[in-house]
């Protein structure tokens, strides 16, 4: 039976991700093993427990290097990345950069 940490296959699993600093992209996950083959990003912060729209844009891309991510996710926006058919993407090998700290995005992915 599936738990939190293993839901059904095909399912839609949904995370958050806050970045601390404007200078450095953190990763979307501390650890490598969480598998997508797409994902949508929705620009907003969870703010004491309050789903609040950024002020500033975060970037979403495979850099650890600060401006260097690709994928825009706008204030209050969404947008999607996925993977070449027939292969997934980690979560833990792609970057968040913000451009306002503290803010972040909400993921959700089909596992």
């Amino acid at each position: 039976m599936p738990s939190s940490t293993t839901p059904f296959e095909g399912a839609l699993v949904p995370f958050t991700k806050t970045i601390a600093s404007i200078t450095v992209p953190e990763r979307l996950k501390a650890t490598a093993g969480t598998k997508f083959r797409q994902a949508t990003f929705f620009g907003f912060s969870n703010v004491g427990g309050t789903q609040t729209p950024n002020t500033g844009s975060v970037f979403i891309g495979p850099s650890a290097t600060d401006g260097a991510n690709f994928l825009e996710v706008t204030p209050g926006g969404q947008a999607i990345m996925e993977a070449v058919e027939g292969t997934s993407l980690d979560f833990y090998d792609q970057y968040g950069d913000a451009q306002v700290a503290g803010e972040g995005v909400g993921v959700l992915y089909q596992a």
